[in-house]
């Protein structure tokens, strides 16, 4: 595994961040890691020690309710030019920042070791939802056909 230039990790309100964290920086020696963590995690001492700077964003969870502050915080993301993004969720809001932090590479580590990639296309942004959905569908359709629910 290359070590980019900039690594941006989004951090959330998660246990499972610090086993990451390292096994970030054991794959990554090199690479310059920034941890963008919410307030009420940010004066993790550990964290602070495993990573080159940790930059703290505005509140502790985001929501389309608050445009303003969602807008901020891709600003936030953005002006740190990272390389890669990294986050612990793959959940449409992470692939949403993933998008829109401007990073050429864009994964998610997750607690047992597997790295899924995200999207950062908005195309393939869009291609992912609509692929949740119709294997959403097709579960719940197979689940009630299993039920005898459907003939």
């Amino acid at each position: 595994m290359s070590n980019p230039c900039h690594v941006l990790v989004y951090r959330g309100t998660t246990p499972d961040f610090l086993p990451v964290l390292r096994e970030l920086r054991r794959r990554m020696p090199g690479a310059h890691i920034t941890v963008a963590a919410p307030p009420s995690y940010a004066d993790d001492p550990e964290a602070a020690a495993l990573a080159d700077a940790v930059l703290v964003t505005e509140r502790d969870a985001y929501s389309p309710r608050a445009p303003g502050a969602v807008l901020r915080l891709v600003r936030l993301l953005r002006a740190q030019r990272a390389d890669r993004f990294i986050t612990l969720y793959r959940t449409g809001q992470q692939h949403v920042l993933a998008a829109a932090s401007g990073a050429r590479q864009a994964e998610a580590w997750c607690w047992d070791g597997r790295i899924r990639p995200l999207a950062t296309s908005w195309t393939g942004l869009l291609l992912g939802s609509v692929g949740r959905a119709l294997r959403g569908t097709l579960l719940r359709a197979l689940y009630w056909v299993r039920a005898g629910r459907l003939s």
